[in-house]
């Protein structure tokens, strides 16, 4: 078992709409929405049960903000069969979530 470090920032509560889709295959997405949010990161519920590792593309609906990024967890949503719970690692992230 792997210690889990505390995290580097706090995260700020949200319910922003974003499409997250692959970066190998844009066809594959979805439109969900993020949880809460960091400069570094963010925690999203989804439909999808995506990878550990996979590489992806986040734009936000409504704002400019986009980045690349990965999947690093992706586990299921308590109470709430075929839902998940995915968190986000951003890359170079750019734009504003909202306007």
């Amino acid at each position: 078992m792997t210690a889990r470090l505390p995290r580097m920032e706090a995260r700020t509560p949200a319910s922003t709409m974003i499409r997250l889709s692959l970066l190998e295959r844009p066809e594959a997405a979805e439109t969900i929405t993020i949880e809460d949010v960091s400069r570094h990161g963010a925690r999203a519920h989804s439909t999808i049960q995506w990878t550990q590792g996979d590489r992806v593309l986040i734009q936000a609906l409504k704002g400019t903000f986009r980045a690349h990024g990965r999947i690093v967890y992706c586990k299921p949503a308590e109470n709430a069969a075929g839902r998940f719970v995915v968190g986000l690692e951003f890359f170079s992230p750019m734009g504003k979530w909202e306007e």
